[in-house]
């Protein structure tokens, strides 16, 4: 029979999906989620039909703690993913300096 508009749903945030007797998938710019906690912005590309998100910077600018950012955070319940780890008490973390107190001094 006819294709019904279920049957044009492919799932895809980045593509306008309609029926008119058979089915066709437009590339938008919409925003999106690309579902990484390590990246904002995110924002469909048309040309690819691709949700894509801009790296996000979690340099706390601290001597004293490693910075990482972890993609799985749930969305929501934090601004990103970005972690700040406290280095131990005496780590170098300049040239003839430690960290103390999470200060490097």
């Amino acid at each position: 029979g006819p294709k019904v508009w279920a049957d044009c749903a492919d799932g895809n945030d980045c593509t306008t999906d309609t029926c008119n007797g058979g089915c066709l998938q437009v590339g938008n710019s919409l925003a999106c989620s690309d579902g990484n906690a390590c990246t904002n912005s995110d924002g469909c590309v048309s040309a690819t039909n691709a949700c894509v998100g801009s790296t996000v910077n979690c340099d706390d600018g601290k001597a004293c703690t490693q910075d990482s950012c972890d993609p799985k955070v749930s969305p929501g319940t934090a601004a990103d993913g970005c972690k700040h780890v406290a280095y131990a008490e005496g780590f170098v973390c300049a040239t003839g300096k430690k960290c103390s107190g999470g200060v490097c001094l």
